[in-house]
């Protein structure tokens, strides 16, 4: 995250943004990422010249392959969330999402803009998602199970209906300050 980000954040939001990338470095998220491109590469590599004859299953095998990967990308993304959200607080890490993530969550008020986000965010899920897990994340299970719950519950929570009631971006209730 770079230092013009860091300006808009109070104390609090940057501590969370800390424990979301403690949370990677504590996984080894970048290698396990890398490990998996690499694998999946090789793997691909290894298969084109059995699948060249087979344009379509070649395909097949890479959607496949890049589904799988942006899934764990996903994944781990999200664990980071849940997690720095049970260090820190889901208040402090939704408002710093929000203030990260402001343009990208004022497109992503319609069902159909948020399934144009699920498929056009490449490897990092979308804001909207992120927060709606932040939101409805339980304490008993684990970050890992919940993130990977997460991806599975997308399509769903993209299909939410919107409403300025429910927003959301807004912080809720349970989030607020005493």
């Amino acid at each position: 995250l770079g230092v013009d980000a860091l300006i808009d954040l109070d104390p609090e939001e940057i501590l969370a943004v800390i424990a979301h990338e403690m949370s990677h470095i504590e996984h080894s998220d970048p290698l396990l990422r890398a490990l998996a491109v690499a694998i999946a590469g090789s793997l691909l590599l290894a298969g084109a010249n059995i699948l060249a004859a087979q344009p379509g299953l070649l395909l097949a095998a890479i959607f496949s392959v890049v589904v799988a990967i942006a899934s764990l990308w996903r994944s781990t993304e999200i664990r980071a969330d849940l997690e720095a959200a049970r260090i820190v607080g889901s208040a402090p890490l939704r408002r710093a999402l929000v203030k990260l993530e402001y343009s990208s969550l004022a497109e992503s008020t319609t069902p159909l803009r948020k399934l144009r986000s699920l498929v056009l965010a490449g490897i990092y899920p979308p804001p909207w998602l992120r927060l709606a897990v932040i939101d409805s994340a339980s304490t008993r299970g684990t970050p890992l199970r919940d993130a990977l719950a997460a991806n599975v519950r997308a399509l769903r929570l993209a299909l939410r209906p919107y409403s300025a009631a429910g927003c959301l971006y807004a912080p809720r209730d349970r989030d607020k300050r005493v």
